[in-house]
């Protein structure tokens, strides 16, 4: 079989954590099938494997993605077709399937533009219609999907995330205090994006008396 991965976000955050540490790791080991992955074209690769990386510069959630990914497709003769986020080119005919990692957009519509939420909602509802498979990383994501949208109760799976092997790593002895952490301390690592609830571990923190320091690691 031929199958075909939309991989252009692999530099983004999650989305683009998910497809370093599960989608590639999946596709090197796998003997039986062939890859076509569309990629941005600055993350283009030539190395001989059982993957051949396209470039593609349509821009991602836009309109113009439908169609050149849906031609490519056709092009190179892909059996089945896997977007691992929530957009599935609309003129590809054959088999597919969509990861749904959240409904961010949904759930706090208040930190999108209307126009935002609107047109994920048509996206992501022909994409639920289209796929024959539909996987998302959690429970808790596979019943806020089924609660939204439930025709996509049939046909969704939970295929948890991988940690990246960085992560077993052993790490190198750090001098805290040369970070200015003086004393036990709260962690937090991620991107400080609204929906995030730093405002919320802000405002707790702030309600706790004599607490340890807060740290919050990320750009």
């Amino acid at each position: 079989m031929k199958i075909g991965i939309d991989v252009r976000k692999l530099r983004d955050y999650g989305i683009g954590t998910h497809i370093k540490n599960v989608i590639l790791p999946a596709v090197s080991i796998d003997n039986q099938n062939e890859y076509v992955l569309f990629c941005d074209p600055a993350d283009l690769r030539s190395e001989k494997s059982n993957a051949i990386w396209i470039a593609e510069d349509s821009g991602k959630y836009s309109v113009r993605e439908h169609f050149n990914l849906g031609r490519k497709a056709a092009a190179y003769k892909i059996d089945l077709f896997h977007s691992p986020h929530y957009t599935l080119p609309l003129t590809f005919k054959k088999l597919s399937i969509v990861t749904i990692h959240d409904l961010i957009q949904f759930k706090f519509p208040q930190f999108y533009p209307p126009w935002k939420v609107r047109a994920a909602t048509f996206v992501l509802k022909r994409a639920i219609q289209k796929a024959d498979l539909i996987l998302t990383v959690s429970k808790t994501s596979r019943n806020d999907i089924v609660e939204m949208f439930p025709a996509a109760e049939s046909k969704i799976e939970v295929i948890y995330n991988r940690l990246d092997p960085e992560w077993s790593q052993p790490v190198p002895a750090l001098d805290l205090s040369s970070l200015g952490i003086e004393k036990d301390f709260i962690l937090y690592v991620g991107n400080f994006k609204t929906h995030k609830g730093l405002q919320t571990l802000v405002d707790a923190y702030c309600l706790l008396k004599n607490p340890p320091q807060l740290v919050l690691v990320g750009k």
